[in-house]
């Protein structure tokens, strides 16, 4: 099977755990961009989050694509937005009060990342995105947000936030976790699977010339809808479970290398 496009998460995946792109990742990427095949990153960060790495790798061109906010956006590198899925104003507001409600930190996106308090776990996620935050006096005054991430440490509490939202809005909302301490909300209609098959019907290519590879819950959309869905070897098991093939090496070991000296070299 000669595959045409590949969808690639970032955090857990691509990137190390000292976030860092190993020379056999990047070798891997510049072959496959090489021999004309799309190489997509596909991520829960924002764009700007991202282009950090896309630079690294010179996977910018104007025919080049990237998948931000865990599929609400896809943007072309020449300007063009393909797909752009905000969740609105009168939805937001339930969704900051139940945060309040449960006195766990939510954040809005825009061009910018908002919450309404400046805390530990707010700057850790500075650090890990690469982005300042603003602080604003009320978050109900954004009028949309392309998601919204409830940010706090792993366990009951935040469990207990994510199965209420689920039994409220699981019929609105993608609801899930991006990390244990992390719990977002997306539109519908927004996540990397329907991300990826919108991308890869306006370029013409079929599901079975798509491989997709992640390591987390928001990766399993497109690891289920790619024709080869693969899974790093520090995914969680769940998502080990949908994958058609499961890495020997772990983010930490150039698992992106693997993938293309087995199936695409």
């Amino acid at each position: 099977m000669k595959y045409k496009l590949i969808a690639i998460d970032l955090d857990d995946t691509l990137l190390n755990d000292h976030l860092e792109i190993s020379k056999d990742n990047k070798k891997a990427i510049i072959e496959m961009e090489n021999i004309g095949m799309h190489v997509v990153f596909c991520s829960g960060r924002a764009k700007a989050s991202m282009m950090k790495y896309v630079k690294e790798v010179g996977i910018h061109d104007k025919e080049d694509y990237i998948i931000s906010y865990n599929g609400a956006v896809i943007d072309r590198f020449d300007g063009e937005r393909l797909f752009y899925k905000p969740i609105t104003k009168e939805s937001l507001i339930e969704l900051i009060e139940i945060g309040r409600a449960h006195n766990i930190d939510t954040q809005l996106y825009t061009d910018e990342i908002m919450v309404e308090k400046y805390t530990e776990k707010t700057k850790l996620y500075e650090e890990l995105s690469g982005l300042p935050t603003k602080i604003v006096s009320d978050l109900k005054e954004v009028n949309e947000s392309i998601k919204v991430l409830y940010n706090h440490v792993a366990g009951e509490a935040l469990e207990k936030l994510r199965l209420e939202l689920t039994t409220k809005f699981g019929h609105t909302f993608n609801i899930f976790y991006s990390k244990s301490h992390y719990v977002e909300v997306l539109h519908k209609e927004a996540n990397k699977g329907l991300a990826v098959k919108n991308l890869a019907e306006s370029l013409g290519i079929d599901r079975e010339e798509i491989v997709a590879i992640g390591d987390g819950f928001n990766d399993v959309a497109m690891i289920e809808y790619a024709g080869l869905g693969v899974a790093v070897k520090n995914a969680h098991d769940g998502v080990k479970a949908k994958a058609d093939y499961i890495t020997e090496s772990e983010n930490n070991d150039s698992a992106i290398w693997e993938v293309y000296e087995k199936f695409i070299k």
